[in-house]
């Protein structure tokens, strides 16, 4: 937990100097994280350490994306969309943060599709299908989870 503990201070401190060249360092920290970040969420820490986690991905994908390089600005997105999927699929897993999990994608999904529409590539319209019907095929093999889901 120390270890997570110190992770989660030192990616907070990047985030919120917000500093224009964090990049590398915010990079780093997001790529190599304490292994128990990926696994079953037990603790408030643990908890905010995802959050912040998630939070500079979709950072990270926009300071990308303002600097024209669109392809990592999308591999963060993916990025933090797998570790979601991930993360509602642990068996141990709490079933309200499954819950969690799979609304988060459902609202990441969205936010990934306006990105390949807003890419002049028709590459971006193949990808634009794949996710709908990768997504919808998760989330359908989740139907248990999301049936029984309160958002609120």
């Amino acid at each position: 937990m120390t270890e997570l503990i110190s992770w989660l201070e030192q990616l907070k401190a990047f985030d919120e100097a917000n500093i224009t060249d964090a990049a590398p360092c915010l990079e780093k920290l997001i790529n190599q994280p304490p292994a128990e970040i990926y696994g079953p969420v037990l603790t408030p820490v643990h908890s905010e350490a995802l959050a912040y986690w998630f939070h500079v991905c979709q950072r990270l994908s926009g300071m990308y994306l303002h600097a024209d390089k669109p392809d990592k600005a999308y591999s963060y997105l993916q990025f933090s969309y797998s570790k979601l999927q991930q993360l509602a699929c642990l068996p141990q897993q709490d079933p309200a943060m499954k819950r969690w999990c799979l609304i988060k994608m459902d609202r990441m999904i969205v936010s990934m599709l306006e990105f390949c529409q807003h890419q002049p590539l028709p590459a971006w319209q193949q990808e634009s299908n794949q996710l709908v019907d990768l997504h919808v095929r998760f989330m359908q093999a989740n139907r248990p989870i999301t049936l029984t889901s309160n958002p609120g």
